[in-house]
């Protein structure tokens, strides 16, 4: 894979808390995780790119599509 195509890959991670960077970008570098990604797309209906104004909206959208689970 060229380089550029990596690029289209690339996940920003916009957070002020350095120990949750570091969680998420470890998280995200797992292969099983990029493995998962297409499948996460297409569950979700995210295949295309969601344009910075409407990712609001999306995550609503995604999160009334959810089972919530409340702990204990």
């Amino acid at each position: 894979m060229k380089i550029e195509d990596l690029s289209k890959l690339k996940i920003d991670i916009q957070t002020k808390d350095d120990t949750s960077f570091l969680e998420l970008a470890i998280f995200f570098d797992k292969p099983e995780f990029l493995q998962m990604l297409p499948q996460f797309r297409k569950d979700y209906g995210i295949d295309p790119l969601i344009k910075s104004d409407k990712f609001y909206d999306k995550i609503d959208e995604l999160a009334s599509k959810t089972v919530k689970i409340k702990g204990s």
